[in-house]
């Protein structure tokens, strides 16, 4: 990793559409699970829909 990190930096981004190519949809996940998901790599895609986190959701 660059600049000492142990894991990747996470940009979020949101959307008024279905995503981009290569990105994963995941259901019934709370945003912070999809966070650590990205840290490790990984590109995902929550919709208001997937959120299982109430706080995350309203917010």
């Amino acid at each position: 990793m660059t600049a000492g990190l142990a894991t990747f930096p996470v940009g979020v981004s949101l959307l008024a559409g279905s995503g981009t190519p290569g990105t994963e949809r995941l259901e019934g996940n709370r945003y912070c699970q999809g966070l650590m998901r990205a840290r490790h790599g990984e590109s995902i895609l929550i919709d208001a829909a997937g959120l299982a986190c109430p706080a995350a959701a309203k917010a």
